[in-house]
């Protein structure tokens, strides 16, 4: 057994194939497997009879040497073709030296001899390494030769043909190692075929592992590919949403409710830091449990060993499962289904607003590829919300303004209270009386546009005077019964110079108080220059005095220095 083993290490090198084909390879190593099988019982079978013609054994054995040792050259080349590449004309070589050589022992030493075994081999190595339909022409040619040599024979054309008798020894060797060859080529024959089946078998095995392993990248790669679709789909609508929510409420619960419908969220909250920047409170969240926090008015602590507690401190998205230790971070542990949690800072020009919590009920949930395809979506989030609460803030500091405005035009309109009538001929100023808001229409004070009024002899028509939402008057057109009645064009147009008698009315107004600050200013000066002009406390009382007595509405001036009386 060992001395087989160290053979087969041995002849492995040579015998194994030099070509990457599959196909080839397995054709040059049937060939050297032929070769060997050829040429060392050849080299044997010549060695041995080589010695027994040296002992005197006769021509026969002379013969058999010689057949045994001239093909060895032959198998060489053929050797060397293959090693080369040129396996199928290599292949064609042993199969034609040997049938050479079988066609001259038949026709030396004649028929009925172990020529027919040599035949046989021939056939065997035709089928081997050429095909089926080389081995047909194998057996015909063969067939053809025995004949002919037979035929030669019974006619005394080969003189010198042995008998039997002669080359019994030969015949009886050359059966065995021709038959030892044939059970050989059959064993090796088999032994590739097996070979083949195995490989066959490991490819088929290795092509399903192939497969299946294929089809779970193509799963695993849909799923990844449905997963990042949902995502961009989420920030597109997240985006689109946004874009039209000026609440910062309403778009909070917006956003939370869109990604824990399109990422299968378990919970998504949305963190906000506090003004003291102490603890970041849960604003907004997309599960019944996630609300009923914000009503309790849940909050983290900044720089809290947890997934919001850290993000609001560095600014840094990261994601953990319950299972994770290796970062020091757990999840919120207010939220008992939770396996996974993603969280992403809310940063606007470098300032941490809150943080976007992602929950969810499975272990490994988030990988850093979907935090680095979701940042970019927190980030518009953010920027919604920043501008959300500047718009709010905008809107509030407005309102503040309408009112105080309202308030300073109501203090400056209180007071004038006028009445202007067209008669027919001419306009006319009235006094105001008791009955004005009666005349105007019971409604005016509350009226946003014109109203039309019925009376038993026509209609009136009361537009109110507004100037920004505050009413300075009102304007009051009668038609009489059988007039058709005032289109909507008309209405609005009334309307309009109800606006624009607002307007008007108001720069008159604010001209008006700048004509009397300025005189004011004027007097003011003069009576200064005059007061400056006399180093005598007399004569500036004196002036001052003059001066007081010259302002609008004033019948009597006095002026008293010292303490009073």
């Amino acid at each position: 057994m060992f001395i087989w083993t160290s053979f087969k290490e041995w002849i492995a090198p040579w015998v194994e194939p030099l070509s990457e084909d599959p196909l080839e390879a397995h054709r040059e190593r049937m060939l050297n497997l032929v070769l060997l099988g050829l040429g060392i019982p050849g080299l044997a079978f010549g060695l041995l009879f080589a010695i027994l013609w040296g002992l005197g054994m006769g021509r026969a054995a002379g013969i058999g040497a010689l057949a045994g040792l001239v093909v060895q050259p032959f198998y060489f080349l053929a050797y060397w073709l293959g090693r080369r590449g040129k396996v199928q004309a290599a292949a064609y070589i042993p199969v034609v030296t040997l049938f050479l050589l079988m066609v001259v022992t038949n026709f030396v030493l004649g028929v009925g001899h172990s020529s027919m075994v040599g035949y046989a081999i021939v056939v065997v190595i035709a089928g081997v390494l050429l095909g089926t339909r080389p081995a047909v022409g194998a057996v015909v040619l063969s067939a053809l030769s025995y004949l002919a040599a037979g035929w030669a024979q019974t006619h005394n054309l080969l003189p010198h043909a042995f008998s039997a008798e002669d080359t019994i020894y030969l015949d009886a060797v050359s059966t065995f190692l021709g038959l030892t060859t044939i059970v050989a080529f059959s064993w090796i024959s088999r032994h590739e075929v097996g070979g083949m089946f195995r490989r066959e078998r490991e490819l088929v095995l290795q092509l399903e592992s192939h497969r299946v392993a294929l089809e779970q990248r193509v799963a695993e790669r849909t799923a990844e590919l449905k997963r990042r679709v949902a995502q961009l789909e989420a920030a597109a609508q997240v985006s689109r949403e946004a874009a039209g929510i000026r609440d910062v409420d309403v778009l909070m619960e917006t956003v939370s409710r869109i990604l824990m419908e399109r990422l299968g969220a378990s919970h998504v909250n949305v963190f906000l830091v506090n003004d003291r920047r102490t603890c970041a409170v849960l604003q907004a969240s997309s599960s019944m449990a996630g609300k009923r926090l914000v009503e309790q008015g849940y909050k983290q602590r900044i720089g809290a060993r947890d997934v919001v507690g850290y993000v609001a401190e560095t600014g840094k998205p990261v994601s953990v499962s319950d299972t994770d230790a290796e970062i020091g971070l757990s999840v919120i542990r207010a939220f008992p289904d939770t396996r996974s949690e993603m969280g992403l800072p809310l940063v606007v020009r470098g300032e941490i607003l809150g943080v976007l919590d992602v929950h969810s009920d499975k272990v490994a949930a988030f990988s850093t590829e979907d935090v680095e395809a979701m940042q970019p979506m927190a980030d518009q989030v953010a920027l919604a919300i920043e501008n959300a609460r500047l718009l709010e803030a905008s809107q509030r500091a407005l309102r503040e303004l309408e009112s105080l405005y309202g308030k300073q035009v109501r203090e400056a309109w209180r007071e004038r209270v006028e009445v202007y009538r067209y008669t027919g001929v001419d306009v006319v100023e009235e006094s105001p009386s008791a009955e004005l808001p009666l005349q105007l229409g019971a409604d005016v004070e509350t009226v946003r546009g014109p109203v039309v009024v019925e009376e038993e002899e026509g209609r009136r028509l009361v537009a109110p005077i507004l100037l920004r939402g505050q009413k300075l008057g009102a304007i009051v057109l009668r038609q009489e019964e059988g007039v058709e009645p005032w289109t909507s064009e008309e209405l609005a147009l009334l309307n309009e110079i109800g606006v624009q008698i607002g307007l008007a009315l108001e720069n008159a107004r604010l001209l008006e108080e700048t004509q009397r600050r300025a005189e004011r200013e004027q007097m003011l000066g003069e009576m200064t220059a005059r007061l400056t002009r006399s180093l005598d406390m007399g004569t500036m009382l004196r002036a001052a005095v003059r001066e007081l007595a010259k302002l609008p509405n004033v019948t009597e001036v006095a002026v008293h220095v010292g303490p009073p009386s």
